[in-house]
């Protein structure tokens, strides 16, 4: 819920513009079969601000606190790979491999069913 004088709300809202660019940018992007280096590591900071911004900022402090290195995880890269019958995915930025058992369930998930492998 959004608090303050009905001003900063109207400033904080998107436009429908930009509220249709932001989905286009989107569907772009989860067109794209393969992303460069590039454009994961953009994909990666855009989605830490807007998680940030927009949803929880403690829980990225937290996650920073037992990411092994104090990194953040960031995002889960397309390919699956099959280790020790687990699904095993490795992020996008290509610096942690690990095994879940609950693929999917991303960010709101505090780390039950993950293992650092």
């Amino acid at each position: 819920m959004i608090h303050g004088p009905l001003e900063l709300i109207l400033n904080r809202l998107p436009s429908s513009a930009s509220a249709l660019a932001c989905s286009a940018h989107a569907l772009n992007l989860i067109e794209k079969r393969t992303l460069n280096h590039e454009e994961m590591k953009a994909l990666n900071r855009e989605v830490i601000d807007y998680f940030k911004e927009h949803v929880n900022p403690g829980f990225l402090e937290y996650r920073k606190s037992v990411t092994a290195g104090g990194g953040r995880r960031g995002l889960r890269s397309r390919r699956v790979y099959r280790r020790r019958g687990l699904r095993s995915r490795r992020v996008a930025s290509g610096q942690f491999e690990y095994a879940c058992r609950h693929p999917g369930a991303g960010v709101y998930r505090l780390s039950w069913g993950v293992w650092h492998l």
